[in-house]
C-alpha cells in the first residue's frame, strides 16, 4: 500500500513538472507573442486613424463634386440662354439686312 502511495505521489509530482529548458522556451515564445500583439495593436490603431482621415477626405471630395456639378448645370443653362439670345440677335440682324438690301435694290 505504501508503495502504491509513493508511486502515485511520484507520478503526480513528475508528470506535473516541466523541464527548465521547456519552461524558458515557453516564456520566450510568450514574450515574443506579446510583443507582436502590441505591435499589431499599434498598427491597427494607426490604420483606423488613416481610415478616419480618408473617410473625411472622401466626404470633402464628394461635396466638391456636388458643388461642381451644380455650377456646371448653371453654366449649361447660362450658355443655352446666351446661345438663344445670340440666335435671336443674328435673326434680327438678318431681317434688318434683308430690308436694307431690298431698299437699296429699289
Amino acid at each position: 500500500m505504501k508503495n502504491l502511495i509513493f508511486f502515485l505521489f511520484g507520478l503526480v509530482t513528475f508528470s506535473s513538472c516541466v523541464s527548465k529548458k521547456l519552461f524558458r522556451q515557453s516564456q520566450a515564445e510568450t514574450a515574443t507573442l506579446r510583443s507582436d500583439s502590441a505591435m499589431l495593436a499599434n498598427t491597427i490603431s494607426q490604420l483606423q486613424g488613416n481610415v478616419g482621415e480618408l473617410n473625411s477626405k472622401v466626404s470633402d471630395l464628394n461635396k466638391t463634386i456636388n458643388n461642381l456639378n451644380t455650377k456646371n448645370s448653371q453654366l449649361g443653362q447660362q450658355t443655352a440662354t446666351q446661345q438663344s439670345q445670340l440666335n435671336k440677335t443674328i435673326a434680327g440682324l438678318g431681317a434688318g439686312a434683308k430690308k436694307q438690301v431690298g431698299t437699296i435694290k429699289e
